[in-house]
C-alpha cells in the first residue's frame, strides 16, 4: 500500500510541474468534489465515482496534507480560497485492493503565465515530456467517460505497470484522471464506476 501511494505522489509531483503559454480562457469557477461514503461526485467536472466497498480512498486529510493544506479551520469560504491559490488540486485517491488505483486532481493553468492555451492534446504532451525515460507513450486518443468527451494518453513502464491519463480542460482548469494498474490497458475494470453528475 505504501509503494502504491508512493508511486501515486511520484506522478502527482511531474504533473504538478508542468507549463504553458497562450490565451485568455472563458472563466468557470472551480470547486472541490465532495465524498459521501464510497461516491466521490464533482459538479465542476461533471463526473461521478462510485468505488467498490473493498476499496481504500485518501481521506479528507491525506488529501490536504499532500496539498499541504492544513486544516486549521473549519470555515468552508477559507478552505474554498486556500484550494484557489494551489496550482495542483487533489481531489480523489480509490485503490483497489490489488493495488489498482484511479487518482483526480485539477491543475489550476490560470497560474502559469498563458498557461490557459493549452488543449487536452497540449497538456498531454507536456506529460509526455515531463516522463523519465523508463516510460513508453503511446498516441492519443477521446473517448467517452461519465458522458463527457476525455482525451487519453496511455503510457507503460517496462510493460510491467500501465497508466492512463484521462485529460479534460475545464475553464482554465484541467481535469486528469490517472488510472494504475499492472495490465493493460489501465483503466480496464475501472471506467465502469464512473458516471455523468
Amino acid at each position: 500500500m505504501k509503494k502504491t501511494i508512493a508511486l501515486v505522489l511520484s506522478i502527482v509531483l511531474m504533473l504538478g510541474t508542468l507549463t504553458a503559454c497562450g490565451k485568455k480562457e472563458e472563466k468557470v469557477e472551480f470547486s472541490r468534489g465532495t465524498m459521501s461514503g464510497n461516491t466521490y461526485t464533482s459538479t465542476f467536472a461533471g463526473i461521478k465515482f462510485e468505488a467498490p466497498d473493498d476499496w481504500t480512498l485518501a481521506s479528507e486529510e491525506e488529501l490536504n496534507a499532500m496539498m499541504n493544506v492544513a486544516l486549521d479551520t473549519t470555515d468552508a469560504n477559507a478552505l474554498q480560497k486556500k484550494y484557489l491559490e494551489l496550482s495542483t488540486v487533489y481531489d480523489m485517491i480509490a485503490i483497489a485492493p490489488d493495488n489498482t488505483n484511479v487518482m483526480i486532481m485539477y491543475e489550476n493553468l490560470a497560474l502559469t503565465p498563458g498557461g490557459t492555451s493549452y488543449s487536452e492534446e497540449d497538456y498531454a504532451e507536456a506529460v509526455k515530456g515531463q516522463l523519465d525515460s523508463s516510460y513508453v507513450c503511446g498516441d492519443t486518443y477521446t473517448t467517452e467517460l461519465g458522458g463527457k468527451t476525455f482525451t487519453v494518453m496511455p503510457a507503460s513502464v517496462g510493460g510491467q505497470m500501465y497508466q492512463e491519463y484521462y485529460l479534460l480542460k475545464v475553464g482554465s482548469y484541467m481535469a486528469c484522471l490517472v488510472f494504475t494498474s499492472l495490465t493493460d490497458p489501465a483503466s480496464e475494470g475501472m471506467v465502469e464506476y464512473f458516471s455523468a453528475a
